[in-house]
């Protein structure tokens, strides 16, 4: 990706934080995919917590915010993926353990697992967990805010 693109979204981004109110640490990079991640830190101790709000879901609307920003009148379409704090990072770790435990689980007894209600991005990461996993398979079941995953054998169909 173009350093001078980068530039440009880290100035989006910067304007937009300061209509927040809030001017924290960004760090605006590319990766191998031509994702473009923007990670937010606390910067002079001021809290960014709410800029994630309840399991993401302040980040969630952030991100796709940002994305409508960076993405107007331009072509290819860019992915934007925003972090704050690590949280993506710890988050990731909450559902793999989560996961494991559910793999566990059903593994022991033979029986399905549903999951709580999760956000599409969670969601996508237990069924990529899961997946590695031989035997099993998952399905995501309900309706809008109420959508969630269920782990099961394989050998036992949908």
């Amino acid at each position: 990706m173009e350093t001078k693109i980068l530039q440009q979204i880290q100035k989006q981004v910067e304007e937009f934080m300061e209509h927040l109110g809030v001017s924290p640490e960004i760090m605006v990079e590319s990766d191998e995919e031509n994702q473009i991640r923007i990670k937010l830190f606390e910067k002079d101790d001021k809290p960014l917590g709410f800029l994630i709000g309840y399991h993401g879901e302040t980040l969630r609307s952030l991100q796709l915010l940002l994305s409508l920003m960076v993405n107007k009148g331009k072509a290819p379409f860019l992915r934007i993926l925003l972090d704050i704090g690590d949280y993506r990072k710890a988050r990731e770790e909450t559902l793999e353990q989560m996961a494991k435990e559910a793999v566990e689980k059903v593994k022991e007894t033979g029986e399905p697992v549903e999951l709580w209600p999760m956000s599409p991005m969670d969601r996508r990461f237990i069924h990529l967990t899961v997946s590695k996993i031989s035997d099993l398979q998952t399905e995501s079941v309900g309706e809008d805010y109420d959508r969630r995953v269920v782990i099961k054998l394989a050998s036992l169909a949908f």
